[in-house]
């Protein structure tokens, strides 16, 4: 039984277990002592990312979903971009493998009266502006595939971080430090220091 292609990251979407979130709390700046306590867990359902890469199978509902409407324009302008091209060398691909079977059937009656071939006096030519034109539309289907992937990618990504939140509260440090070399003295370098208040 031949089952499309696309459902297989759906499925492997909606399979994904839930991970627990942890978070570990430090008595002091030295201490050992470490402390975990588990994240809330959420009600049975769907997640949040989860439902906006479901929306995003329609183009652009991730985006309304995640209420980012000022991607969906950007969207359709991407997906409408690359139909587009799929549609001009499809359309130049049917008129050139036209021409070249009218000019390959042996019959001396019928002529090549085409659009974009109608000019072209050699029949390699118009082979070459065939495979020309094959190619660039397969590679703008890959491509509309690709964009069409990374429109439900971005909703997925950005449902994801809509709760990663960056506090005041941290700071980082430049100080120059002493670095341990082994068997050796110490190197002057430079020290981060993360500090979380």
């Amino acid at each position: 039984m031949n089952r499309p292609l696309f459902l297989l990251p759906i499925l492997l979407l909606l399979a994904a277990p839930r991970l627990a979130r942890a978070q570990v709390v430090t008595a002091g700046p030295d201490s050992v002592a470490v402390s975990t306590t588990a994240a809330p867990i959420n009600p049975p359902g769907m997640s949040r990312p989860g439902k906006a890469a479901l929306w995003g199978l329609i183009p652009g509902g991730g985006q309304v979903y995640n209420r980012d409407y000022w991607k969906v324009p950007i969207v359709y302008a991407a997906v409408g971009g690359m139909a587009y091209m799929v549609i001009f060398n499809n359309v130049r691909y049917r008129a050139f493998r036209q021409a070249y079977q009218i000019r390959t059937d042996g019959d001396s009656t019928t002529v090549d009266m085409g659009k974009y071939t109608a000019n072209i006096r050699t029949e390699a030519t118009v082979l070459r502006g065939q495979a020309f034109y094959r190619r660039n539309r397969d590679l703008s289907i890959i491509g509309t595939a690709l964009v069409y992937g990374m429109t439900i990618a971005e909703a997925l990504v950005d449902a994801h971080l809509s709760t990663f939140t960056i506090s005041d509260d941290l700071s980082l440090r430049a100080a120059p430090a002493m670095l341990p070399q082994p068997g050796r003295f110490p190197t002057p370098g430079l020290g981060l220091t993360l500090t979380v208040r």
